[in-house]
């Protein structure tokens, strides 16, 4: 409904004000917060600095949804050298991150080869774009992740925080492995399922592995082998770099390229489809830069 208000007062919306909060009203459900979502909407375009004041009155201080690294994972990046402070603390979140998704093992191969890319000395936008991008490609989102993610203990404090502790929670899967053998609707798993998710999630050292039961179809073999492809590229790109084939003139390109994987969104034959379409610019802006 905030969203709504937004659009509204943005001009987006061709009916009156008046119309859509007696919608709210004849709707019946949580009509006073609707209606109360639908003018801060309207006051998010008109007055945002009013929204900002009136949050930070709640709260005692801005609120901005930002992750913060730990002090292990700031302890660590630091050793890099000087990053400077955005990028020390992009590269520290991703470090803490690889972690929960794998293991510290994990987290250090993505380190040691961003660490590898910036003492390389080509910028630190360089630096980022591969800090940023190799990150993107290592932490893809299987049944493993997805299940780590729904037992997360923030995800249940927020639910808790919007809906109450009493909340009902259902959260709707459609596997890949489930729907390739035919099921066409996806799963509804209700608080039963939390055992069962929570153990799914300490399974993560499957992923990748023989004995991995999701990680045999098209999508997560491709997955995987974007990791390494791309590690393959920027390694390419590098030796370019210090030979002398990719110019100083030319580190502008060489970001782009190292920011393909950006391309690469979306789920299932959606994401596929990106794949190649990554797959083939990497390939042009190979060319153009002769690598």
């Amino acid at each position: 409904m905030m969203m709504v208000g937004a659009a509204y007062q943005a001009g987006a919306l061709s009916i009156s004000a008046e119309s859509i909060e007696h919608a709210i009203e004849l709707n019946g459900v949580a009509v006073a917060a609707n209606i109360q979502a639908f003018r801060r909407g309207r006051q998010v375009v008109d007055n945002p600095d009013a929204v900002a004041h009136t949050v930070t009155g709640l709260h005692g201080s801005p609120v901005t949804g930002e992750i913060e690294p730990t002090e292990y994972a700031v302890s660590v990046v630091a050793r890099l050298g000087s990053l400077g402070a955005d990028l020390a603390r992009t590269i520290a979140i991703r470090y803490d991150e690889l972690i929960a998704y794998a293991d510290e093992r994990y987290a250090r191969e993505y380190l040691e080869f961003v660490s590898r890319v910036h003492r390389a000395g080509h910028g630190t936008a360089f630096t980022g774009a591969v800090a940023r991008s190799l990150y993107k490609l290592m932490a893809y989102k299987d049944e493993y992740e997805v299940a780590r993610l729904t037992q997360d203990p923030a995800f249940a404090a927020q639910i808790a925080e919007q809906f109450g502790d009493d909340a009902d929670v259902a959260i709707r899967l459609h596997p890949p492995t489930l729907r390739s053998m035919g099921m066409k609707e996806k799963l509804s798993l209700g608080g039963w399922a939390d055992r069962p998710l929570s153990a799914l999630a300490k399974m993560k050292r499957l992923r990748g592995t023989k004995l991995d039961p999701f990680g045999h179809n098209e999508i997560r073999r491709t997955e995987r082998a974007l990791i390494g492809e791309y590690r393959e590229l920027m390694e390419e790109l590098l030796a370019g770099l210090a030979d002398g084939r990719v110019g100083p003139d030319r580190v502008g390109s060489a970001v782009e390229l190292a920011e393909l994987p950006d391309m690469i969104r979306g789920y299932e034959s959606i994401k596929m489809a990106n794949v190649a379409r990554y797959r083939e610019e990497v390939t042009a802006r190979r060319q153009t830069l002769g690598i």
